[in-house]
């Protein structure tokens, strides 16, 4: 049996321990292989930690993949060559090293081919309305915000102050989440597709 190991950080554990699973599924369906062969792949999921203290005991043949845009992750993808490169999302390795990772945001028309492209591929996410991006492309509103609220301290309106704080504080809150929940589709998408068109690639190398 072939062994597998997945080396991740915390942000993007949640999306190792997902490939984890869809490695142990049993889904080949008569005679096809689905993925990976049934019963053939090990995997194990370690952190940066984990990986660090044991790596100079790791052969040169074991399998080793890396998710996430980390530190460990760009030092691994310096050399290795891509063989999925879309909307943000990336495959690639060299020899027994592997890297996937998400290291774009989407615009709107991005998100949009994105979607279409999941489904292409029998993957269906909830597109979320488009307001999600009113924030996500509103850099420019935030620091007009900002200018503004530098006016009123100026002028000693405390009272608009506030409120513009409250204003500023919102519109940043909602970027943040509206960049996270597109980024989990993204994530989500990329460990289907390495399972599903590349993992197998990558293990007979």
């Amino acid at each position: 049996m072939k062994k597998l190991i997945i080396v991740c950080d915390s942000k993007v554990e949640q999306y190792a321990n997902y490939l984890r699973q869809l490695i142990s599924a049993n889904d080949d369906k008569d005679g096809e292989i689905v993925g990976v062969k049934d019963g053939e792949l090990e995997v194990v999921v370690w952190n940066e930690k984990q990986y660090i203290t044991n790596a100079p005991t790791l052969s040169s043949s074991q399998h080793i993949l890396f998710v996430g845009n980390n530190d460990i992750t760009k030092k691994e993808s310096i050399n290795v060559k891509y063989v999925y490169n879309i909307y943000g999302m990336k495959i690639g390795w060299l020899g027994k090293r592997a890297v996937a990772y998400v290291d774009k945001n989407l615009n709107e028309i991005e998100y949009n081919n994105f979607i279409e492209e999941c489904k292409e591929n029998g993957y269906e996410l909830e597109k979320y309305d488009i307001d999600i991006f009113k924030n996500v492309e509103g850099d420019d509103k935030i620091s007009s915000l900002t200018g503004e609220l530098m006016t009123e301290v100026g002028k000693g309106n405390f009272l608009d102050v506030f409120n513009k704080v409250k204003d500023l504080g919102k519109k940043s809150i909602d970027t943040l989440v509206n960049k996270n929940k597109i980024m989990e589709q993204q994530y989500k998408f990329l460990v289907y597709m390495l399972y599903l068109k590349h993992l197998n690639n990558f293990m007979e190398n």
